[in-house]
């Protein structure tokens, strides 16, 4: 069962007769990846997300008529039930962390070992955001206490957070899949961040798999920061900065001659 076009039917399906069947177990979330499917809707709002009847219950539909009324009841125990629901949530698991270590956490690694080592050989990482579990691991913490941050939940947590020891400046970079770029009011938490932990200023980049992907993402959001930097890692050589053009000229204009 795949999603079609008409938005209302959709709902009004996942409310009035896949939300029943999915809490007793009798189908199951599935998603497209890669060709194949996998257990659990792994990204929002993706059009390969769909529906599946469970094994089980496809066995307890072939059974025969005599035995049917007793393979039901047998499918209907609590026990049955939660024991579908946890192994389902664990192969949910499982294909989120897959989808994640195929396409964030890869760009995640590519913009501190690329891009970082090259654009900012002066910056250390004080912490790496890539899963789901503990935001801040005990490494992390030892390295953000040594440097001087700390970083509350009222904060805003990049992917990568580096920091010049020499300079006392810190730098964020947001990988980019699916959300989460460098926009003014991130920019505006981390700089308050970096002010409450007296540094001396914070930079700020985003980073996308290829241009095509942030071509997509950016025609349909267009939220990037000025004064921000965007860096592709199918073309790493380079990176660009994002500025507007009254920032271009006040830096083109010409010195002022005096009287």
């Amino acid at each position: 069962m795949r999603r079609d076009n008409d938005i209302k039917l959709d709902r009004e399906g996942r409310d009035y007769w896949i939300k029943p069947l999915r809490e007793i177990g009798a189908i199951e979330e599935v998603t497209l990846l890669d060709g194949k499917f996998v257990s659990g809707h792994v990204k929002a709002k993706s059009p390969n997300s769909s529906y599946r009847l469970n094994k089980e219950f496809v066995s307890v539909l072939k059974a025969p008529k005599d035995s049917w009324e007793e393979e039901l009841s047998r499918w209907n125990s609590k026990d049955a039930t939660r024991r579908r629901m946890a192994m389902q949530a664990r192969a949910a698991e499982e294909s989120k962390k897959r989808a994640v270590d195929t396409g964030h956490k890869h760009l995640i690694n590519l913009s501190i070992s690329i891009y970082a080592k090259n654009f900012l050989p002066d910056f250390s990482v004080l912490y790496v955001d890539d899963s789901d579990g503990q935001r801040i691991s005990p490494k992390d913490a030892q390295r953000l206490t040594r440097a001087g941050v700390s970083i509350g939940l009222e904060d805003a947590f990049p992917d990568v957070l580096l920091w010049n020891s020499e300079s006392e400046e810190l730098w964020c970079i947001e990988a980019v899949t699916s959300d989460g770029e460098v926009d003014s009011h991130k920019v505006e938490q981390l700089k308050k961040m970096a002010k409450r932990c007296g540094k001396k200023g914070v930079g700020f980049t985003t980073t996308y798999l290829t241009w095509k992907a942030a071509a997509s993402r950016q025609d349909a959001n267009r939220n990037l920061a000025m004064g921000s930097f965007v860096w592709i890692a199918s073309d790493p050589s380079r990176q660009f900065e994002v500025s507007t053009f009254e920032d271009f000229l006040s830096r083109n204009d010409p010195p002022d001659q005096g009287a």
